[in-house]
């Protein structure tokens, strides 16, 4: 009974904690920051504690800089209810990076908190960088690796706030959180998540600051008595509400007596300026990603001739295609794959040596009109940009794909030293400035043979789970509605119907129906990840590859036999067919196995439905196989020698 009647007078003094904030915000907030400000805010009494000063730093270093051209500020650690919410002013331009979200926690290009400390962001390339109570959610192992990163993203002014610890015992964080984590546990009956946080981590230390900026000004914030006074309100919880109120309104560093719980560091370093072409023509570089894929580079190398350097990054790759990159005259860097696409482009990035770069696949031919707009592009090098996004053309099986959405903008043109990339597999430059559309385009031969593209789903499914499962997602049964049926039917119709996919023909219909197929392997291989318990034999990315392969000596033997598919049956043989292997599946055996059948019959109707496509290729045109490959025999000697 106690502990119901303790769980009900928590919950309703955090209401009410809640609707008194949002009445006083108003009066408050105007009479430090201003009234749209104060209405937009979102966050709690402690958020207001700890912004204040970080404000008025970026709005005396705005009045300080002058001139007409947004300040760029990095919020490390704010996320949306941070720095976002409260600073709401046309002369900065914010972008926020959050570490504690799982999403972002997991990315291996943007490591934070955790396993690194890289942030997405060239040298130099932020005004302004603030980092409001992270620095002590950074393991201990890692903080000068952090503060070394804050370092070099910043041009003008780092502030930092955080609690921290000094030898002369000005400030004693560590021993007054400890004081409230006791008082916390004694009123409240429950540990408080942050300061747990704290104390396993331990706080960073002035002397740590020091050793990285020693020029940096530490002001001394919140007198340790009187923040644990305002964080607790003695015994009795409600006056926490009184005493928070009271701080709100006054908005003033009433506690600048130490010892002190947080400190403001302030970095002020001198702006470099920008560094100038001299009226020289700018160089570029291809980066092209390659694993075994001897059969296309040189055809991707033989449309790169005119670039001032190629760097290859293999993922150590078993055929010629580490020989054939070398013979071609392009730099090689091999390294395994980290399971992210954007380490690959990184790396490359960090490799060449040209001030612009062009990301490209093996499976991409640069045309004659991408060409000219990047030479074009090159002789103005327009300052203001850092990242120019080309239409990239997507060729299947020979037919080239003009609707349905398969020519869609890559921002893959990007300048070295500004950008860098971030995503496991639909990876995307970090920038801060705009990104401008090229006038050209980049032909895509993203399948030779059907099987591949059954093989490439195989292997993205797995790293979209991968990604799924890092961020925290869970598998509920209204999920297999919607990732099974109605987000397969949603993407169908997008594809076919809305961008008009019909137009391409046989090769739009198949290209519509393979990504809805893609979602329901995707959803197939999460619950497998979810489900927990012993591994069902087989998996389903080894049912895949086995299906591929099956599938092609099927299809094989078939066409060796004389099968033919009938004139107009193609369309009702890849919707009927799949229908039909699923019952018959799920009526003979799948059943009796749950959930696992259930998916067991799904993956069965998409070898019914790759079959028939692999049937369908195997009557295309000889004219369309030469189509397949543009580059000729003659031409791929020339690269060779």
């Amino acid at each position: 009974m106690a502990s119901a009647q303790r769980s009900v007078s928590g919950r309703l003094e955090k209401h009410l904690l809640q609707i008194l904030t949002r009445l006083f915000r108003p009066l408050a907030g105007t009479r430090r920051f201003g009234i749209i400000e104060a209405l937009g805010y979102g966050s709690e009494i402690d958020h207001w504690m700890r912004y204040a000063h970080v404000v008025e730093c970026l709005r005396d270093y705005r009045k300080r800089v002058g001139g007409d051209r947004p300040v760029t500020v990095l919020d490390v650690g704010g996320g949306p209810a941070g720095l976002a919410s409260l600073l709401r002013d046309p002369r900065f331009r914010l972008v926020a990076v959050d570490p504690k979200v799982a999403a972002l926690r997991s990315n291996q290009a943007l490591k934070v908190v955790g396993d690194g400390c890289r942030l997405p962001f060239a040298t130099r390339g932020i005004d302004v960088v603030v980092s409001v109570d992270s620095l002590e959610h950074v393991a201990a192992d890692r903080r000068l690796e952090f503060l070394k990163e804050l370092d070099r993203v910043t041009r003008s002014l780092i502030v930092i706030h955080c609690p921290l610890d000094s030898l002369d015992r000005r400030f004693q964080g560590t021993r007054y959180d400890k004081l409230f984590q006791r008082l916390h546990r004694r009123d409240l009956h429950g540990e408080e998540a942050n300061t747990a946080e704290h104390l396993r981590y331990g706080l960073p230390t002035v002397e740590l600051i020091r050793s990285v900026f020693p020029e940096a000004s530490i002001h001394g914030l919140q007198n340790c008595d009187v923040w644990v006074r305002l964080m607790m309100g003695g015994r009795r919880r409600w006056w926490r509400v009184a005493n928070g109120l009271c701080y709100l309104w006054s908005l003033k560093p009433r506690d600048d007596r130490p010892p002190f719980h947080g400190a403001l560091t302030v970095v002020t370093r001198e702006a470099s300026p920008a560094p100038s072409s001299g009226g020289r023509r700018a160089t570029v570089s291809a980066v092209v990603l390659t694993k075994n894929e001897e059969s296309r580079i040189a055809r991707c190398l033989a449309s790169l001739q005119w670039m001032d350097e190629v760097v290859v990054v293999d993922g150590q790759s078993q055929d010629r295609t580490v020989e054939i990159c070398r013979q071609s005259g392009a730099r090689v860097i091999q390294r395994a794959f980290s399971g992210s696409f954007a380490e690959e482009r990184n790396a490359g990035l960090e490799a060449a040596t040209s001030e612009w770069v062009l990301q490209l696949d093996a499976d991409d031919v640069v045309t004659a009109g991408m060409r000219e707009a990047v030479t074009r592009l090159l002789s103005e090098d327009d300052r203001r940009c850092d990242v120019y996004k080309f239409r990239r053309r997507s060729i299947f099986l020979g037919h080239r794909l003009v609707s349905g959405g398969w020519a869609p903008y890559v921002p893959y043109l990007v300048r070295r030293t500004a950008v860098r990339f971030q995503g496991l597999v639909h990876e995307h430059p970090v920038t801060v400035r705009p990104i401008r559309a090229l006038d050209a385009e980049v032909d895509h031969y993203f399948c030779d043979r059907y099987a591949e593209l059954v093989s490439k789903l195989n292997r993205y499914s797995t790293l979209t789970v991968q990604e799924w499962q890092e961020a925290q997602e869970r598998f509920r049964r209204w999920d297999v509605l919607s990732k099974l049926v109605l987000r397969p039917m949603k993407l169908f119709w997008k594809i076919y119907i809305k961008k008009q996919g019909f137009r391409d023909g046989p090769a739009g219909l198949i290209m519509a129906l393979n990504n809805s197929w893609s979602h329901v392997v995707i959803a197939a291989k999460w619950w497998e990840r979810c489900r927990g318990g012993p591994t069902m034999e087989p998996t389903f990315s080894t049912y895949l590859g086995q299906l591929n392969h099956r599938s092609t000596r099927e299809a094989d033997a078939l066409w060796d036999a004389g099968a033919r598919l009938p004139e107009g049956t193609l369309v009702r043989r890849l919707w009927l067919k799949p229908m039909g292997a699923f019952m018959r599946t799920y009526r003979r055996e799948g059943y009796r196995q749950g959930w696992y059948g259930f998916f067991i019959s799904v993956l069965s109707a998409y070898e019914s439905f790759v079959l028939c496509v692999k049937l369908w290729e195997h009557a295309l045109p000889s004219q369309v196989a030469d189509a397949r490959n543009p580059v000729s025999k003659c031409a791929i000697e020339q690269t060779l020698h």
